[in-house]
């Protein structure tokens, strides 16, 4: 390993890996890496050694309540627009009817295993989901209680 390799994992934390055996090894032939580990142990000591700040109470009420709301309303769980279960559905009937002939109807060279095939109908199915996805959060965005992007 580099020294700069060394010294971005003692900034990240050595650990207990592969890679911090490698950087021990490494502080104990190289007297550079050795004495950045030093410096930045210093530094971590100073700065631990700082007292903590006081919030002020307003402040920490405000910032409790505002976390606390933020995160109560990510919880919810807005419910689909109407008609979407339907689109949802013919998706999914789409996908069927556009994969599972061609594997038993004969036009692929090797029969595929249900699991294959099922697995190429998931990944067909999502990636018309994803070119239909901005249409539908566009339309049903803020109804649906998705944000709304502000661009």
């Amino acid at each position: 390993m580099r020294c700069e390799d060394i010294q971005r994992i003692l900034t990240n934390g050595l650990g207990d890996g592969a890679a911090g055996a490698e950087a021990r090894r490494h502080l104990a032939s190289c007297p550079e890496c050795a004495a950045f580990a030093a410096d930045l142990a210093g530094i971590q000591d100073h700065v631990r050694a700082l007292p903590r700040p006081a919030l002020p109470a307003a402040l920490d009420a405000r910032t409790r309540r505002t976390i606390g709301a933020a995160l109560s309303s990510a919880a919810r769980v807005a419910p689909l627009p109407k008609g979407m279960g339907a689109v949802l559905a013919v998706l999914t009937a789409l996908t069927v009817l556009a994969v599972f002939p061609l594997v038993w109807g004969g036009e692929i060279a090797e029969p595929l295993s249900f699991r294959t095939a099922a697995a190429i109908a998931l990944l067909l199915q999502n990636g018309v989901m994803l070119l239909i996805a901005p249409i539908l959060f566009r339309k049903f965005g803020t109804r649906a209680g998705f944000p709304r992007s502000e661009s």
